[in-house]
């Protein structure tokens, strides 16, 4: 009822010309199948926007086909998918090819035609063919760029990326972006009217704290260019409002989400700010909240933090569900083997590639051991990383065992420190009992089973 209320409510605000001839430079929007076209002056497609925004269906997202009339003869015509709108900001998806006229007429002319200053973030790539799932091309790349620096907009315009697809806690070298592999077209030569600006998207940590100073000052060092403008932060749909993770029982001294989550947003706003920022700045904050034992859990929570980007950085994922660090799953498979369930096992380790260029494949580095080829000097191995995630485990647990956190605020935060400390010692599974020992990481990497899987005999 409340959508319908908001649909009629906009629609008499946004004016509509209704029942006329259409006139060079309308606007007409249709909703859906059973709602006649709404025609708009050319300077009321913000408010066709809005009540498109308004037509929300239950699934949070609105079919809109809007199309521009020049010369009384329908000249452009585009259908998008409205997937979000917050605070008079539309994110919109597209359904079909999108052609330079038909953006320039609506979403350009309804910008320049607006009463307020608009700034323009695109989001690029989404997708180089007509797919929704994401694809690069060099072709695109270049057409978009070519675009985009045709405008007569506020600059800088902000060409926003997804760093390393939905999977931004990996590693801070750009290897992918949503679609794939992307060139440097956006980038070479320098552009004109516009920045790049990176989203670092978080679809692996959402219950337990983050925070890794270190990963994000080596991020910003090595994707700070003179052509990139900044970064965003977040993920899809998880808000940090309500905190729906903490029992009414423990103790809290946050309200919101997003302050049980402080060291998060903390440490990623102060290092953007100035990259420049000591871990003494974050030890104090850390001292402040829980007085001689701050300083031991920032150093715990750091090093247990390290887990879900290395988990990241050696098992390649792309879209959302390929990789969920924090639960050790990956519900949808992105390249190599794939067994169904949601636990990433250990045929699936073996059988996928690595994201970060650093890291070495079980696979590969099964053929070179057995091939007796050397490792390239500065390259991780499995070993080395198992050997990395049981020191950082084991350092972890040792600087919070005997903490009095009994009843305290930071019982919630030294227990995100051992859930972290104990999932490294997962991951790398060093010492473990029994039949447990086929999972070990380093131990995979030399068995029998793991050569039978990788193909070497």
């Amino acid at each position: 009822m409340s959508k319908t209320i908001f649909f009629l409510a906009s629609i008499l605000l946004a004016t509509p010309v209704v029942g006329e001839e259409a006139r060079s430079g309308d606007v007409r929007v249709t909703f859906d199948a059973n709602t006649p076209p709404v025609a708009y002056g050319a300077d009321k497609l913000e408010a066709a926007l809005t009540t498109a925004a308004y037509a929300l269906d239950d699934n949070g997202a609105s079919i809109v086909r809007i199309e521009v009339v020049r010369d009384a003869e329908l000249s452009s015509a585009e259908s998008f998918r409205i997937v979000r709108a917050d605070k008079g900001t539309l994110v919109i998806r597209g359904a079909g090819p999108s052609g330079a006229m038909w953006f320039a007429d609506t979403f350009i002319a309804g910008m320049k035609a607006a009463k307020r200053p608009i700034k323009f973030i695109h989001r690029a790539p989404l997708s180089a063919d007509k797919g929704q799932g994401g694809s690069t091309g060099v072709a695109v790349e270049k057409m978009t760029r070519s675009s985009i620096e045709s405008l007569d907009l506020p600059q800088p315009i902000w060409i926003e990326m997804k760093f390393n697809w939905s999977h931004a806690l990996s590693s801070p070298h750009l290897v992918q972006v949503h679609g794939g592999q992307l060139s440097d077209t956006y980038w070479n030569p320098p552009p004109k009217n516009y920045k790049m600006t990176w989203m670092v998207r978080n679809e692996d940590v959402f219950c337990l704290r983050w925070g890794e100073p270190d990963f994000i000052r080596r991020h910003i060092a090595l994707n700070g260019q003179d052509y990139v403008g900044g970064y965003f932060v977040g993920s899809e749909c998880y808000i940090p409002a309500s905190d729906y993770f903490t029992k009414p029982d423990v103790p809290k001294d946050w309200q919101y989400a997003f302050q049980r989550q402080w060291f998060f947003y903390k440490a990623w706003g102060r290092l953007l700010y100035d990259p420049a920022t000591k871990d003494e700045v974050f030890k104090a904050d850390f001292h402040r909240r829980y007085g001689a034992d701050g300083e031991k859990i920032h150093a715990a929570l750091v090093l247990g933090s390290r887990m879900p980007l290395r988990l990241n950085s050696f098992y390649k994922a792309t879209w959302d569900f390929t990789s969920y660090a924090e639960g050790f799953l990956a519900t949808a498979g992105s390249g190599g083997a794939f067994d169904g369930s949601p636990f990433i096992s250990v045929d699936e380790l073996i059988d996928h590639a690595t994201l970060d260029p650093d890291y070495v494949s079980i696979k590969d580095f099964v053929a070179a051991t057995t091939a007796k080829r050397p490792i390239a000097g500065g390259k991780i191995t499995p070993l080395m990383l198992a050997d990395e995630l049981e020191r950082d485990g084991r350092e972890a647990l040792r600087l919070v065992d005997g903490l009095d956190i009994t009843g305290k605020p930071a019982f919630a935060e030294v227990t995100d420190c051992r859930a972290w400390a104990y999932l490294s010692l997962y991951f790398a599974d060093n010492d473990p009992p029994g039949e447990a020992r086929g999972r070990s990481l380093p131990l995979v990497a030399l068995s029998p089973r793991c050569e039978t899987r990788c193909g070497i005999s």
